[in-house]
């Protein structure tokens, strides 16, 4: 039976509408086996990037880092061929000082980057060591201190770092920040720990839109001046066991606030000098890591510990810069740096002491309780200069508390030790008295250790003295040596004898209570003289 042509055609039709249909329903499949596969693996990235988020934020905001490596181990395992997870899982093995296993997943990250280290904020842990260093291929610029057996070096990575996270926030102002320099301590060969972390602003997140970059590595290297100097010296270290945060703003009225982990630097002008930026961060360094001794009354702060950090550093970087126990990057100019803290040290000092010498000298004010933070600072000044370092610092460490008569008390205790042996005063610093004036002026001698004297003017050398008898020896150099003293008002019957290096003046003191002494000097001959030690011990 023949078909008529139109029932071919349709049957034709028929089978290419049903080939057709099963494509499409072919390609329907697929799309949806496609996006159902899509899904998962975009549902996989996003759950590995909330890893590393929780891994960063436990880390670098909390400081949890057990918890942000269990997180970044996670992302890790999914990921296991990407850097970026390895990098921070290294960062917070890091920070648990388990720099071994660091790293080796350093190691791996460098390698899966080609060989080479992206640096970022993954690359600066709470601990680092030189394989994680050399690994970066950084080129820290160090600084270190040295006095006697103790020394002191710091580092940091002149190259800012860039947030991990959308920004950094300072707590106390919810700022916006977006660089960060770290500042690393020494522990031992190879080891080094944060002691603090800088952040800035790029110009886009600047109010006024400047760059940060170089104030914040002026205040890297102060910072790291002031922990270096302040460690060698007397050995204060921040107290805090995690790096202060240091948070730069041009935001605000100028003030400087310090407070347990946290400085900020509230309506800062860019382009400071580096002695600027020295005083300023050896002061709050001193909040962190000296003594709070006070309270004080009349100033804008009530504790000392700021400003005995700040003179003391003041002093002591001056005298290191020229003694060679001082080691800096060799692009660091000191000639401005030393004449600006010379006037500084001479202009304070001067007024510091004279504040304590007429503390001392005033009846109405010699009680603790009317003391002056800056007669404190001239006493305490006083001490460092003509006393030894490490007589002040132990009677620092051993205060009974921080207030004015627990520190005497300590003091009184450490000199009454060192007197039964016999104690060498330094004078590096004395009270001048002309013959024309009733004024005292101060003479310091921030780096030399002995200072001349021309006649016919007088020495005023305050003396602790515990209750006692006590027998002292002060040695002067110079071809005329006649000298009157007086311990108190009580003139001393003198013994003068030659020595090798110039001559002996012998006499005793007597202390009815333990306090300063004013011991005076009456120069009767006709040449400059040079006093050089005075030593003490107690009468057998």
């Amino acid at each position: 039976m023949v078909m008529p042509m139109w029932c071919n055609n349709a049957h034709g039709l028929a089978g290419g509408m049903l080939r057709h249909t099963r494509a499409v329903i072919f390609l329907a499949v697929i799309c949806v086996c496609f996006r159902l596969l899509s899904s998962s693996a975009l549902a996989a990235v996003s759950d590995v990037e909330a890893l590393l988020r929780n891994a960063i934020y436990a880390m670098t905001v909390k400081g949890d880092f057990q918890s942000g490596v269990e997180y970044a181990r996670q992302a890790v395992v999914a990921y296991p061929n990407e850097a970026h997870p390895r990098e921070w899982l290294a960062y917070g093995l890091a920070g648990l000082d388990r720099l071994s296993e660091a790293v080796e997943h350093y190691r791996v990250a460098a390698k899966l980057r080609g060989g080479l280290a992206r640096f970022s904020a993954a690359w600066l842990p709470l601990n680092i060591n030189s394989e994680i260093l050399e690994l970066l291929g950084a080129h820290p610029i160090e600084v270190s201190a040295r006095v006697d057996d103790k020394r002191c070096t710091a580092m940091f990575i002149p190259r800012p770092c860039f947030t991990p996270l959308l920004d950094w926030r300072a707590p106390k102002f919810l700022e916006r920040y977006n660089q960060m320099l770290a500042v690393y301590r020494r522990i031992n060969n190879g080891h080094w720990r944060a002691a603090f972390k800088i952040y800035f602003k790029t110009p886009a997140l600047s109010r006024d839109r400047v760059d940060w970059k170089s104030d914040a590595l002026s205040l890297a290297l102060s910072l790291s001046l002031a922990m270096c100097i302040s460690c060698t010296r007397i050995g204060m270290l921040p107290i805090e066991t995690q790096p202060l945060s240091v948070w730069l703003s041009d935001v605000g009225e100028p003030i400087i606030i310090s407070e347990l982990g946290h400085i900020f630097w509230r309506g800062v002008k860019p382009g400071r000098e580096l002695a600027q930026w020295f005083i300023e961060a050896a002061h709050e360094y001193g909040h962190h890591a000296f003594p709070a001794f006070g309270p004080f009354d009349g100033g804008h702060e009530k504790y000392a510990g700021g400003m005995m950090s700040e003179r003391l550093n003041a002093i002591w970087l001056l005298e290191m810069l020229t003694d060679g126990s001082l080691s800096l990057p060799n692009d660091i100019s000191i000639d401005g740096l030393q004449a600006q803290l010379k006037a500084y040290v001479v202009k304070h000092f001067s007024e510091d002491m004279l504040s304590w010498f007429d503390w001392l000298h005033s009846a109405e004010l010699q009680k603790p309780s009317k003391m002056s933070m800056r007669s404190f600072l001239g006493m305490i000044e006083f001490i460092e200069r003509c006393y030894s370092i490490w007589l002040l610092e132990a009677a620092m460490r051993r205060s009974d508390g921080e207030d004015f008569k627990s520190l005497l008390k300590a003091f009184d205790a450490q000199v009454k030790k060192a007197l039964d042996y016999g104690m060498n005063i330094q004078l590096r610093s004395a009270f001048i008295l002309s013959p024309d004036s009733d004024l005292p002026s101060v003479l310091i001698a921030p780096i030399q250790r002995e200072v001349n004297f021309a006649p016919p003017k007088r020495i005023v050398i305050p003396i602790w003295l515990p209750e006692g008898s006590f027998e002292c020896e002060l040695l002067v150099e110079g071809a005329d040596v006649k000298a009157a003293i007086f311990v108190g008002d009580i003139p001393a019957s003198v013994a003068v004898r030659p020595c090798e290096k110039g001559f002996n003046l012998r006499f005793r003191a007597v202390a009815e209570r333990a306090w300063w002494c004013m011991l005076s000097i009456e120069l009767l001959g006709g040449s400059p003289v040079r006093l050089k030690s005075l030593s003490i011990r107690a009468s057998r």
